[in-house]
């Protein structure tokens, strides 16, 4: 239940954060803030369409990973009869194939995790290329893009990271 308050406080005060976020890069770069939340919105929905591939090889790991251990658990339990019988050769392979599907299956997993990561650390960079690149070519006369205006829409555009970690954050925890 406390945990529950904190979510709530967390989310709120998020959203807070990025709503007076981005009324400040509003007024630095005015219409162009779109284009950066265009940017936004692809990344994430990239990073959706791989999620589900993600937890899909994480299932097939954890599948392979209790074969090998019920593979494990019956050679203790019969180890007598497997010396006995000199079975030995047989648990070996049966035990390194199920290890091999489980690294197989591990390296996919992680193969997701590092395509997801990527994406999720290139967003930010590719909101202020996008954001500057944009506002270069509309820029009216009286607003040109300069150093200042440059590192101000940088500077907001890291303020939002925090906020949207959070919110991001706050959602998984609520749905689960």
């Amino acid at each position: 239940v406390v945990a529950f308050f904190d979510i709530i406080h967390l989310l709120w005060s998020a959203v807070v954060e990025m709503v007076i976020t981005i009324v400040l890069l509003y007024k630095e770069v005015r219409y162009t803030i779109f284009a950066s939340i265009g940017v936004v919105a692809v990344m994430f929905f990239i990073s959706g369409l791989i999620s589900p591939f993600q937890g899909k090889n994480q299932k097939a790991s954890m599948k392979a990973s209790d074969k090998r251990m019920k593979i494990i658990n019956e050679l203790v339990r019969e180890i007598k009869s497997v010396k006995l019988y000199g079975w030995e050769e047989y648990f070996i392979k049966k035990i390194s194939e199920a290890r091999d599907e489980q690294l197989m299956y591990a390296r996919l997993f992680f193969s997701w995790v590092t395509l997801f990561a990527t994406i999720v650390n290139m967003i930010t960079p590719f909101v202020v290329f996008v954001t500057l690149a944009v506002y270069g070519v509309v820029a009216p006369a009286d607003a040109p893009l300069d150093s200042r205006r440059i590192f101000t829409t940088i500077t907001l555009i890291n303020m939002l990271q925090s906020p949207l970690g959070q919110l991001s954050n706050s959602m998984s925890a609520i749905v689960t």
